[in-house]
């Protein structure tokens, strides 16, 4: 979680440039004439990622402190973080964000299951996807940190957290939902108005009235256009964060059941959600689990979900307003 990958020896602007040209989801906000679109805008780099703050109020660097918070917390590659001591040493007394972080992913673990799973954090670091030199692991390697994944092996009692049998915590696939869903707390408490708060693959969107969020295609351009009201989305896909061994393709997304990336036929999924952890956490499950069990999540009043397959099939939700501009894409 939070490589590096966008750091590596380049600078500052051409890692702006190529995160624009590869970003998951893009949004613009609707507003009335009087409004003259955001006031207040900013740009910083956290989280492995160029978030993108655009408000009607004056916020930006208070969003910039909450997001450096969290990285602090939950980034399990840097020494400095919280959570790398609790990898290292698999007992500590945590802070309230990672307490609460970690309820929170463990909560929806009892409610939908293990599919996504934060103790895959010895298999994220073996392979490595994101980082300088990914590289298959040997078999031996996989199995050996296979046998440390497991919900079961995260014990809290209050704000003591233990991992047992070796486990290590990667939040890469809740994060930055966990993060905007702090932005919304203090979105409410200072009463602020307009706003959109995007990570690229994870997005919070503020205030009264409808939103046009733009989905992004694997194969490029726009695969649809999405109108929704306030919520919080989050995309997953194996096309941004990959890389090639001997003529194959191994995605950043790790298979908890097998140790493996998966090899899904879902090529993306967008859930829109009144959770960010919640949106992060389903998007990430329901693209492990394919296209065959889709079916199931297509008609909750939890959540919507736009999905698309390897042969172009789309999968909607009931009552998602949408409209596909990619006509090679269809039901």
């Amino acid at each position: 979680m939070f490589s590096k990958k966008f750091i590596r020896n380049t600078a500052w602007v051409l890692v702006f440039a190529a995160f624009i040209a590869a970003v998951l989801i893009v949004t613009k906000r609707t507003l009335s004439e009087k409004s003259g679109g955001y006031d207040y805008k900013a740009d910083f780099f956290a989280m492995d990622t160029v978030v993108s703050v655009r408000s009607q109020s004056d916020i930006t660097k208070d969003i910039e402190n909450i997001f450096s918070e969290y990285q602090n917390v939950l980034d399990c590659n840097s020494e400095e973080s919280e959570v790398y001591r609790l990898n290292k040493t698999s007992s500590i007394t945590a802070s309230d964000i990672l307490s609460e972080t970690v309820s929170g992913v463990l909560n929806l673990n009892n409610e939908y299951g293990s599919l996504t799973d934060i103790t895959v954090g010895r298999l994220t670091t073996l392979w490595n996807v994101t980082g300088e030199n990914p590289a298959v692991p040997e078999e031996s390697e996989i199995k050996t940190a296979l046998e440390t994944v497991g919900t079961d092996n995260i014990v809290t009692d209050g704000s003591e957290i233990t991992l047992k049998n070796n486990a290590a915590l990667d939040f890469g696939a809740v994060g930055k939902g966990a993060v905007l869903d702090s932005c919304l707390d203090y979105l409410d408490k200072n009463a602020c108005q307009k706003t959109y708060i995007s990570t690229g693959s994870s997005l919070l969107l503020y205030g009264n009235g409808s939103f046009d969020v733009s989905i992004t295609s694997p194969d490029g351009g726009i695969l649809a256009s999405v109108k929704t009201e306030q919520c919080f989305l989050s995309t997953s896909g194996g096309y941004e964060r990959y890389f090639e061994a001997d003529g194959k393709t191994y995605c950043h997304i790790i298979d908890p059941r097998t140790g493996y990336p998966t090899e899904t036929d879902l090529t993306t999924v967008t859930v829109f959600s009144d959770s960010g952890i919640e949106s992060d956490f389903l998007s990430t499950m329901i693209f492990l689990d394919g296209s065959e069990n889709i079916e199931k999540y297509l008609h909750s009043d939890r959540y919507k979900i736009f999905a698309a397959d390897k042969n172009k099939k789309l999968y909607v939700s009931d009552g998602l307003d949408y409209e596909v501009s990619d006509e090679s894409y269809g039901k």
